[in-house]
């Protein structure tokens, strides 16, 4: 998922880096009354990391100062069923994570998401993010 950290310290955690993985399941979604669903059969699934610097970042488990911001990219080919008609969807969805160097996940954001089906992207809207609540570090 990630590169090994002394890839980081070697880059000076300016880096950049790429993934390709196979997803299955079905994605159920709903909106003012009309539902689709997404079928992924062994579909690609793939994923962008690029390292955009450090910020100061606030959660629930306390002010991290030297947040490592990434935007991550992850793109899925899926068949969505639009009233029985099956068409070939890609779904993107952009988000930016924040990781603390020796803790791991901080904060996820999810940024944009959308879907393109027969040559129009439309927006998605997800709500919600992700925090760290508590960190221990066990010896």
């Amino acid at each position: 998922y990630m590169p090994a950290e002394e890839q980081f310290l070697e880059s000076n955690w300016n880096l950049a880096w790429e993934g390709e993985y196979r997803a299955n399941g079905t994605l159920n979604m709903a909106y003012e009354g009309d539902s689709m669903a997404i079928t992924v059969d062994n579909s690609p699934l793939r994923m962008a990391w690029q390292v955009a610097g450090q910020e100061t970042v606030t959660v629930l488990a306390g002010t991290f100062s030297q947040a490592y911001k990434l935007i991550h990219r992850t793109e899925l080919d899926a068949v969505v069923d639009m009233s029985g008609f099956p068409i070939q969807a890609t779904m993107i969805i952009e988000t930016a994570e924040w990781y603390g160097a020796g803790i791991g996940l901080l904060k996820t954001e999810v940024d944009e998401a959308s879907i393109a089906l027969g040559g129009i992207t439309f927006p998605v809207y997800i709500k919600g993010e992700v925090e760290l609540v508590e960190f221990r570090s066990e010896p």
